[in-house]
């Protein structure tokens, strides 16, 4: 007999608690726009590392790039920093749809991008090598995307390589021939 009270009581709450998740309007949300607003101040990226790079990339209109995470989802840009159990932790790999813009799902269709200032993926075939404060080309043009204050720039014809500019301060990033992996 208190078997049958104790579930009828558990009955009885959880129709009261579905009650009154069904009474208040749930705000909707979308993959591609933002999470709710955070009230803290927003860390500035830096110049410097790897980090400078990884997470949120934006459009122009300031709406989240769909960037694959999680679970394998298709993707418009991705960043992220390599393994660190394969010493790559201070690479960053870019990976794109192209043209920029483009929704992507596997590597055949995007392209990858490397930050590799220390020369550590030479055994990998890339189409260029890396290099910092060098000056955009003339026939880059602006993709819309941003983080923080780094812009994606690149030659629509030339997809050998991306720049990445912060201010007047340019980095090129070489495409890789295949993807780069750490098993």
């Amino acid at each position: 007999m208190i078997g049958v009270m104790a579930l009828a009581w558990a009955f009885a709450t959880l129709a009261t608690v579905l009650a009154a998740c069904t009474s208040a309007p749930v705000p909707s949300a979308s993959p591609l726009r933002d999470q709710p607003t955070v009230t803290a101040e927003p860390r500035p990226v830096s110049l410097s590392g790897p980090g400078s790079f990884v997470g949120i990339w934006r459009d122009e209109a300031g709406v989240r790039l769909p960037d694959g995470l999680p679970g394998g989802e298709a993707l418009v840009l991705h960043v992220m920093r390599g393994q660190e159990h394969c010493g790559w932790h201070r690479i960053v790999f870019l990976s794109m749809g192209w043209p920029p813009g483009t929704l992507v799902r596997t590597p055949p269709e995007y392209h990858q991008y490397v930050r590799d200032p220390r020369g550590l993926l030479e055994e990998w075939p890339l189409a260029r090598r890396f290099a910092t404060g060098i000056d955009l080309p003339d026939e880059a043009v602006d993709t819309g995307f941003a983080r923080g204050s780094w812009e994606l720039w690149v030659v629509p014809r030339e997809p050998r390589a991306v720049f990445l500019v912060n201010a007047d301060y340019v980095e090129r990033w070489p495409r890789t021939d295949q993807v780069i992996a750490c098993d």
